[in-house]
């Protein structure tokens, strides 16, 4: 999925050097490289997803129910 600059993929040992630093730099703690981009579209739709969908019902929550008379601007 990663590639060098030149194209090639990354050794395990350049990838683990890579991904610790991102790791330590994000707080992740001790997650692996695979559990972290498995789980990330979970967490993502989870926490993402979800709270715009919550959004969305309160705005409609929040919304008159009879259609609205139009003003107009003179």
């Amino acid at each position: 999925m990663f590639t060098t600059l030149r194209g090639s993929h990354y050794r395990p040992s350049s990838r683990s050097h890579h991904w610790n630093r991102v790791r330590c730099a994000a707080g992740l703690g001790n997650v692996d490289l695979y559990t972290a981009t498995r789980h990330y579209f979970g967490w993502y739709a989870w926490n993402v997803l979800e709270l715009a969908r919550e959004r969305v019902r309160e705005a409609f929550r929040r919304a008159p129910k009879a259609p609205v008379p139009i003003r107009r601007v003179s």
